[in-house]
């Protein structure tokens, strides 16, 4: 094997550290083949998993980790070669934080349809090859997604950083639907749009339903009803009703667990150069009328849209102990899927941040404060019983009658005694998630605000 390249073995090899960070353990190597021939190289064992979305294991191979046997680690690892000035404990922090961010995208992506990549799933977790997937996006048109005998604009929508469109082909390759994306000229409309081109979206350069301008797209192919329901009129409608709400901040997280990453040559987007592009219309918010229903035959019909402002989403501070992260995580996806801005601090700390801080300004800047209660919750001291009393706080200062704190069972615990006048959800029953949109609705009525 040529030495230059080999990120195992040398003359001399010396393990310079190891750390640990989120769901990883991660170790240093030196390499040395002469007195002046020396390099490093970085090997990672991932030590937890989920049975559902994204893995740790994905996420490596996002930043250009290989899966490989390796000789510093007994079960073998994901590795790669770093540069010299590489610093561990740094990149420890910036992953610790990338991931879960990463991790929490997918409550915004997954409604649009968008499914983050598992390139490698959990096989490495049970000493199997990896079987890993490109997720449900991905374009399967035999044609270029635009020509075709019959084409009907359906539905049109914007955000402050795309405009979207709905368009439904038949008879000629495909029979189908294609969404359409145009990206803003802003720096940040600009990135986000490098983003979206992680998943598999097609340029075209001349799209009739942007005067003619450039789009990206993406077909979905109509289902039979021996086909997944997914490749249905009702759903497809559902994913594209979403984007607004959705996919510019799920592609915004992405884009910041990137910038974490970039200072160590581990970037997974390909950013757009800015450039000087011609003038077009600003991009405002589209609210559609409602659509007709939709059979799984025939898509629905054709709307007329509004131009309105960008509604303000109910805003949910997310209060939890660090042991029920995983079941908030939960939350925080199916919160944002029903168009809610959940806060949770894993995802929207950002690097630097004094998290005290912004934490009380979190829960201040809230509509409603979620406490997520188990029964090792309501026993421990810590930062949660802080969290809780500062909510307590605001809501002393809030009108009498207003639903602002809301204490949520995660599974049969006891209640809190300073909790016990406010009226709790068992989110542990079948009905009970069901029961807290029943408050959320009622308290967006209260702030005008959407969800």
């Amino acid at each position: 094997m040529d030495q230059a390249k080999d990120i195992h073995s040398a003359l001399r090899t010396t393990e310079v550290g190891t750390l640990f960070g989120e769901g990883i353990e991660a170790k240093l190597v030196r390499l040395q083949s002469g007195r002046t021939d020396t390099r490093f190289s970085l090997h990672i064992a991932p030590n937890s998993y989920s049975m559902s979305g994204v893995q740790t294991t994905d996420i490596l191979t996002y930043f250009g980790f290989e899966r490989t046997a390796c000789a510093f680690l007994p079960l073998g690892g994901y590795c790669k070669a770093v540069s010299d000035d590489f610093d561990l404990p740094d990149f420890i922090a910036a992953f610790s934080q990338a991931s879960p961010i990463i991790e929490a995208s997918q409550g915004y992506l997954t409604g649009c349809g968008l499914a983050l990549p598992q390139p490698e799933g959990i096989g490495y977790f049970r000493n199997q090859a990896s079987r890993g997937s490109r997720g449900m996006a991905v374009n399967t048109a035999r044609g270029d997604g635009h020509t075709s005998p019959n084409q009907q604009r359906l539905k049109e929508a914007a955000d402050n950083h795309f405009r979207f469109v709905l368009t439904w082909l038949t008879g000629g390759a495909d029979k189908g639907w294609v969404i359409h994306y145009q990206a803003g000229d802003s720096e940040q409309s600009q990135k986000l749009l490098s983003a979206l081109k992680f998943f598999p979206v097609t340029r075209f350069a001349s799209c009739p339903e942007f005067e003619f301008e450039e789009c990206y797209w993406r077909y979905i192919p109509f289902g039979d009803r021996e086909q997944v329901d997914f490749f249905r009129a009702e759903n497809v409608h559902q994913v594209f009703d979403a984007h607004a709400q959705s996919l510019s901040q799920g592609l915004e997280k992405l884009l910041s667990a990137d910038e974490l990453m970039r200072p160590f040559g581990m970037s997974f987007l390909t950013l757009n150069k800015k450039t000087s592009l011609p003038a077009r219309t600003q991009i405002v918010a589209v609210k559609p009328n409602a659509p007709e229903k939709a059979s799984a035959t025939q898509p629905a019909a054709p709307n007329k849209a509004i131009m309105t402002d960008v509604p303000k989403r109910l805003k949910v501070f997310l209060c939890h102990g660090s042991e029920d992260k995983s079941a908030v995580r939960d939350i925080h996806s199916r919160l944002s899927t029903l168009g809610i801005q959940p806060w949770l601090d894993e995802a929207d700390l950002l690097p630097g941040q004094d998290w005290n801080r912004e934490i009380k300004r979190a829960v201040r800047n809230s509509d409603i404060v979620l406490v997520c209660l188990s029964k090792t919750s309501v026993t421990k001291s810590g930062y949660i019983q802080k969290e809780i009393k500062l909510a307590l706080d605001v809501a002393d200062e809030k009108p009498e009658g207003t639903i602002f704190l809301i204490p949520a069972k995660l599974e049969q615990c006891d209640m809190l005694d300073r909790l016990i006048p406010w009226q709790w959800v068992n989110l542990y029953e079948e009905d009970g998630f069901e029961r807290l949109k029943l408050a959320l609705e009622a308290r967006a009525i209260e702030c005008g605000v959407s969800m």
